[in-house]
């Protein structure tokens, strides 16, 4: 089975066909183990900051410790970006646990991890935290997959909504102002069950039709 984090999903589903299918192919591929997650760390401060109440100052200072100069040069914008964001909306976050989708087949998991819970009116939403320079965020895509998880949560402690908050541009995507992604969620997972299908040598189901383009 092949582990998807949230922010790695949606990357995937924006990629076209030829350079998705080169994505998968690599995960499928044996691995040591030593991949490295670019902004791991951000959102692990961003949640400090947000759930742990850590300074902002404290965070930048913090981030100069990061060694790959592209990872806290990132960082720092986001951080920058998330304080901006965060004057905006002041009121009381909270924490929510994560959660994961498996696939029909078996053959793919995506994580859901929100690095904080929010109050959107009446809404506890659960947000997670993207800060990915390309590609620019489809919002009917994104919406598309995180209606993957509503279903996955418990009754007891399921959020009222999810969104991703783009630190690109401070932009809220929120599930419960999506419509219509029932289609495309179901062409997503299908399509990435075929490649992954075919790229392990086991054949395409007869079930499922070859994959295709995603279109939002």
């Amino acid at each position: 089975m092949i582990n998807f984090g949230t922010s790695a999903f949606i990357r995937i589903v924006h990629l076209n066909i030829a350079p998705r299918r080169r994505e998968i192919r690599k995960r499928l591929e044996p691995s040591d183990g030593s991949g490295y997650d670019f902004h791991k760390r951000m959102r692990r401060d961003c949640r400090r900051h947000l759930l742990e109440g850590v300074p902002a100052a404290e965070i930048l200072d913090q981030a100069d410790s990061i060694t790959r100069l592209p990872e806290r040069a990132s960082a720092k914008a986001a951080f920058e970006q998330l304080f901006k964001w965060r004057d905006s909306y002041p009121d009381v976050v909270y924490g929510f646990d994560e959660v994961r989708y498996e696939s029909p087949s078996g053959l793919f998991s995506v994580k859901f991890e929100p690095q904080f819970g929010y109050s959107f009116g009446a809404l506890q939403t659960a947000v997670h935290i993207w800060n990915t320079k390309k590609p620019p965020l489809n919002k009917q895509l994104v919406g598309a997959v995180l209606s993957l998880f509503p279903e996955v949560y418990s009754a007891s402690s399921a959020p009222d909504d999810l969104a991703i908050l783009s630190l690109r541009d401070r932009r809220l995507y929120r599930l419960s102002e999506m419509e219509n992604t029932e289609k495309i969620t179901s062409a997503i997972v299908t399509g990435i069950e075929n490649i992954i299908e075919d790229e392990s040598s086991i054949g395409p189901s007869p079930s499922l039709p070859p994959p295709g383009p995603i279109t939002p």
